[in-house]
């Protein structure tokens, strides 16, 4: 009986170190999410100001194309590549997107209107 009961004494003891290592291996594992987790959420805060940042400088931008005559802003824009150029038209007020598009060709005021028509 004695012989039986050590047996079964070894077969716990393997269990408990098995359980242990489980443990382990699963702490081990959280730590390592803990610290992409950290990782991730300043990504996420520097990507936040870079956001703020783009936001800004486009607004500044923005602002002086509406503050610059529709003569002025309309070869500067045909002159910029269609993404950029829509994301500053379609952000203008209604009455300086009309006046720069009757300073550009009827051609790119088309082009432009059926463009943002798609947005």
């Amino acid at each position: 009986q004695i012989v039986t009961l050590q047996a079964k004494i070894q077969q716990k003891e393997v269990e408990i170190d098995q359980l242990q290592s489980q443990i382990d291996s699963a702490s081990s594992e959280k730590d390592t999410l803990l610290t992409e987790q950290e990782r991730l959420l300043f990504e996420i805060e520097k990507l936040k100001r870079e956001q703020v940042e783009t936001h800004k400088d486009f607004n500044e931008i923005l602002s002086t194309f509406e503050k610059m005559s529709a003569k002025t802003a309309a070869p500067i824009l045909i002159q910029m590549s269609d993404t950029e150029a829509l994301r500053i038209l379609s952000s203008m007020k209604p009455d300086t997107l009309s006046a720069i598009f009757t300073k550009m060709s009827p051609v790119d005021a088309a082009r432009y209107t059926e463009l943002l028509a798609q947005q």
